[in-house]
């Protein structure tokens, strides 16, 4: 009773904020009918595995899994469903799902509505999106579910009272839970009773790794670049904004080229970062690009993971915030030598990569130049530490063969 009432004030918050905020209004227009355009969409013709993702990180997470299921599985139609705006407005138009849409409120009633639209054959949340009413309605169906790249540590709420009691309930339903190391799957026997667990490694490394060889290239930013050294801010929230710009403002004496993906695209506080340097331009006007520019504000989504491939140090987003850091691992793989704030979230590769001195905790934007002015003085450090930082991220590619193992036993019915 608790939970729905409070799924309700959510809802009710979500109502009263979309009238000012962008991403709330996405939240709640998008799932605006969603009964009808799930029925014409997913008819009783089709055999539908459902994937679910809270956000785009938890879409990377399990990509490469849904690829290849995909692969393995050509028979079988995919469902894609997100619970933020920022994951489905990224992959709204993802190819190799058969459909892509928000996933209703986590009534009784939506799940139940949702399941008997679907009837999907199995189902497959990945890492911590957690819907208690859709658990329960998919088991009293029979319908197989697993937890996909789940991570945890002694500090995670799903074992601190007192929400602990409410997830161990939701733990239990799940047929198998493939966690990404080995201290997950103990801490699900242990504090859980969950002994139904296989090991598989960060399946976002995979998909990191994928994108990592295609190799995209991007011809501005190449121009933009040119042999400059080049700084990338990935994911960046308002307080790492206000720390790389001011040692950009500090660093202007050398040659080094600044780029900015923020974590979301504010068209108004970009313009006003945009409108207090001559030395700034955005990426939807790259074209007035003259060589005064040093320093680039990407204002369009999709990009960042392509495009550490052009930067020698990064510095990833989050780290001064309760979320914590973003994924780093986007940044590794191309070996570069990377900063963030301190809330790292226990994060396991992040803890690795700065025992391996790969990575760094900075605290201002002090400690930001002195990260970047080691590695711009120092190439031949540079170099070791791209090398060191890829060989780490191959080294710990996710394994699928006990994913597959499980959905074989059920798609080759």
């Amino acid at each position: 009773m608790a939970y729905n009432i409070l799924l309700y004030f959510l809802y009710c918050v979500g109502k009263v904020m979309s009238i000012w905020k962008i991403k709330a209004r996405l939240w709640v227009d998008g799932r605006k009918n969603w009964e009808t355009r799930l029925s014409e969409r997913c008819t009783p013709d089709k055999n539908w595995i459902w994937f679910h993702c809270a956000s785009l990180g938890e879409f990377e997470d399990g990509r490469a899994v849904i690829e290849q299921t995909k692969k393995q599985f050509p028979k079988y139609s995919i469902l894609l469903s997100f619970s933020s705006p920022s994951g489905y407005e990224a992959k709204k138009n993802y190819s190799t799902a058969d459909y892509v849409c928000y996933l209703p409120l986590d009534t009784s009633s939506n799940a139940a509505t949702f399941v008997r639209i679907v009837k999907p054959v199995m189902a497959v949340f990945v890492r911590n999106d957690i819907w208690i009413n859709y658990l329960k309605t998919l088991k009293e169906k029979n319908i197989p579910i697993f937890l996909l790249a789940f991570n945890m540590n002694e500090k995670s709420g799903f074992i601190k009272w007192p929400q602990a009691d409410f997830y161990r309930k939701a733990f239990l339903i799940f047929d198998k839970i493939f966690v990404q190391n080995a201290r997950t799957a103990e801490l699900l026997k242990s504090k859980v009773g969950v002994a139904k667990t296989a090991l598989i490694g960060n399946t976002r490394i995979n998909s990191i790794y994928d994108t990592y060889q295609q190799n995209h290239l991007f011809s501005e930013i190449e121009k933009f670049v040119g042999d400059d050294f080049c700084v990338i801010s990935g994911s960046a929230l308002k307080k790492d904004q206000e720390i790389f710009t001011e040692a950009h403002s500090k660093m202007q004496d050398s040659k080094i080229k600044w780029i900015i993906a923020p974590h979301e695209i504010n068209a108004s506080e970009i313009n006003s970062f945009v409108s207090t340097s001559k030395k700034m331009i955005k990426y939807s006007e790259i074209g007035k690009l003259t060589s005064e520019h040093n320093f680039l504000w990407i204002d369009t989504v999709g990009m960042l993971a392509k495009l550490y491939r052009y930067s020698d140090v990064a510095f990833v987003g989050g780290g001064f915030n309760k979320i914590g850091i973003h994924s780093i691992l986007e940044s590794a793989v191309y070996g570069c030598p990377t900063a963030f704030g301190p809330n790292h979230r226990n994060y396991m590769e992040a803890i690795e990569l700065i025992e391996r001195k790969g990575t760094e905790i900075i605290n201002d934007e002090k400690e930001l130049i002195q990260f970047i002015s080691k590695y711009y003085s120092d190439r031949e450090l540079l170099k070791k530490v791209k090398r060191e930082n890829q060989e780490y991220v191959v080294g710990r590619k996710g394994q699928f063969e006990p994913v597959f193992e499980e959905f074989t036993s059920i798609l080759k019915k």
